[in-house]
Parts: structure tokens; sequence; C-alpha cells
């Protein structure tokens, strides 16, 4: 699965995905930083998937605990179009 993460995103999670076969890119540094949870000026149909993430404290464990439950119960099909809201024990869809 490919993924974009932001660059404040935790580098040891990005690192994580890839070790795990997924193509994960960083976003440029000093871009402007994009809020993917604003659908009207970024429509989730438009992208394979938005996934924004709400871990508090965010540890590393917890991020994958995370990412690893909500990829084993969905397909790249299941999340493509659709923007999903991350949290330590559970996701949900975003409408």
């Amino acid at each position: 699965m490919q993924f974009l993460a932001d660059e404040n995103f935790r580098l040891d999670v990005v690192h994580f995905l890839q070790k795990q076969g997924h193509d994960v890119k960083l976003s440029q540094r000093g871009s402007d930083d994009k809020d993917f949870s604003i659908t009207l000026q970024f429509p989730p149909k438009n992208f394979s998937g938005i996934l924004i993430f709400r871990i508090h404290p965010p540890r590393f464990e917890k991020y994958v605990l995370s990412i690893k439950n909500f990829l084993d119960s969905r397909r790249s099909t299941q999340i493509k179009g659709k923007t999903f809201l991350i949290e330590e024990y559970s996701f949900i869809e975003i409408i």
C-alpha cells in the first residue's frame, strides 16, 4: 500500500511501514500544512484514502498497533476514496 506521511509524522512509524513492504513517502519539509480532514478542500474521492491519527500519548507502540488493527480489517479497496480517523483502540470513517 502507498502512503504519504506529513513531515511531522513519526519517522520510526514511517520506517516500520517501509519494513512491512509499504511504499511510504514523506511530504516535503516546509511545505504547506495540508489539513486533509477538510473534505471540501481535499475530497476523499480524489485520494487513495486518508488516515488521520489521534493517538495520545503518541507512542510508537500505539501507532503500530493502531495501524495493524486498521490494515488487518480493511482491504485497499475499502480505503480508497474515504477518510478515517484512527484512534488507539478504534477507527471510524468520516463522512
